[in-house]
């Protein structure tokens, strides 16, 4: 027993360790070599390339240099961090004002990433090598380096959703280590209440959908049990993302501190954000006042975030990656806007990049991994639908589900493809899985012939 537990303790240190010196290896090497002199043109300084980042880094220097003055107080921080407090409190620890400094936390955070996307396909009951290959789609393909080579909270943000997915599957297939499921659940709603607090609600929801599969579908006394459980812990999350998730004003990707004067146009668009969020027709009444307001913020989040794009940055290099001719402040336009919005989740930026004259190899690269996850997510679903497997189905409607919201609330498709890289990579991580186990099951099938 102690063999095997050794045994076991040694692969999962594998699953973490193997991840992790990938992470901090290669995000040292883009820093100190390949960005500096293979992408001179696109290369700011201090190991970042051109990109929100080189704000975040700015900013942070602000903050470390405010928190010396004024000592390290926690009222400096805002409840929803953003990469400016996190990377400030590094240069402040530190006192080092280079970015690498968060290297080797980056690295921790995608290693752990890539346990808990283990675990999902195990759930799954796909095998270990099938799981181990597929995660290669996660943890080594160029947009996975900007994660952990660059300065955001995108891969904390995709360590929560993963845990909350584990978490959900725990509860479909009726798994019995409930202490560790509800524990899952818990730090994945820190993660996501400290890092992106507005995806909160959207958490509940999901969890109400759970609570309701459970009610209808199995029809047990523990079934019921779990539902009201279930139903309790989303009424929790709705009420602590109404009270200290306020949509509008926590979706600042960009970690403008708290007392910081907003451009000029953004009091032109106060005007503007006013015209929106009536009720269209009946339909749209017929709707709860929650679920309207939620479309509301999300129609706001799209007008701040032009109007609060830094004058001193490149706006019109901005309006060119963007996509502003879109409606989603009621029901019924979010409804009929959804092939749109599928469209802007699952394809672009092909569509955005071929208006482009001049193409970097980011851009390369960019299509080349939109049309590998788009194959893996068919053979996923080919997988699905052949051999029956339909609990695959609950983490790929998850993933489209906050892919939806994404695309609905994101109108830089450059800061888009970036954002939804943990939640398509999931579609496409099943469908590397499954296309191990077919390739597995062909080569069993062939020695058997001989």
């Amino acid at each position: 027993m102690v063999r095997n537990l050794q045994k076991y303790n040694i692969k999962w240190l594998w699953i973490f360790g193997a991840p992790y010196i990938w992470a901090l290896s290669v995000g040292l090497l883009l820093q100190f070599y390949i960005y500096p002199v293979w992408f001179s043109g696109t290369y700011w300084g201090h190991g970042l390339t051109q990109g929100d980042w080189v704000y975040f880094h700015e900013m942070a220097i602000q903050f470390a240099e405010t928190a010396k003055v004024t000592g390290f107080n926690f009222k400096l921080v805002p409840l929803e961090l953003s990469p400016v407090y996190l990377l400030g409190t590094a240069y402040y620890i530190t006192d080092i004002y280079e970015p690498w400094v968060l290297l080797p936390f980056n690295a921790l955070v995608h290693a752990l990433s890539c346990v808990c996307l283990i675990i999902i396909l195990q759930r799954l009951k796909f095998s270990s090598l099938s799981a181990c290959v597929a995660i290669l789609v996660f943890f080594a393909v160029p947009t996975a380096s900007v994660l952990y080579s660059q300065v955001h909270r995108d891969g904390l943000v995709f360590l929560s959703f993963y845990l909350f997915v584990v978490f959900i599957l725990d509860q479909f297939l009726k798994e019995k280590k409930r202490f560790t499921s509800y524990l899952t659940l818990f730090l994945s709603i820190v993660l996501v209440l400290i890092f992106r607090t507005y995806l909160l609600n959207f958490y509940s929801i999901c969890i109400v959908g759970l609570a309701l599969y459970l009610a209808v579908h199995l029809k047990t006394k523990e079934a019921l049990k779990r539902s009201v459980c279930l139903l309790l812990i989303s009424l929790v999350l709705l009420f602590v993302g109404q009270k200290i998730g306020h949509i509008g004003a926590l979706h600042q990707s960009r970690g403008v501190p708290a007392g910081t004067v907003l451009p000029s146009r953004a009091v032109a668009h106060q005007q503007e954000e006013t015209e929106f969020c009536q009720p269209e027709n009946s339909f749209d009444r017929f709707f709860p006042e929650i679920v309207r307001r939620q479309l509301c913020n999300i129609q706001i989040i799209r007008l701040r975030s032009v109007a609060n794009f830094p004058e001193s940055r490149d706006k019109a290099y901005y309006e060119m990656q963007a996509y502003t001719d879109l409606r989603v402040d009621t029901p019924s336009y979010a409804l009929g806007n959804i092939p749109i919005l599928l469209r802007l989740a699952y394809v672009e930026p092909i569509v955005f990049l071929s208006k482009k004259e001049n193409w970097t190899m980011f851009h390369y690269f960019s299509i080349l991994e939109t049309g590998l996850n788009l194959l893996f997510l068919s053979i996923a679903l080919f997988y699905m639908i052949t051999r029956s497997k339909w609990p695959i189905l609950v983490p790929l409607l998850i993933a489209s589900f906050f892919l939806l919201v994404l695309a609905a609330s994101t109108v830089n498709m450059a800061t888009f493809y970036r954002l939804r890289f943990g939640y398509i990579s999931l579609g496409g991580v099943i469908g590397c899985a499954a296309c191990v186990s077919l390739m597995q099951e062909f080569f069993i099938k062939r020695q058997k012939i001989e």
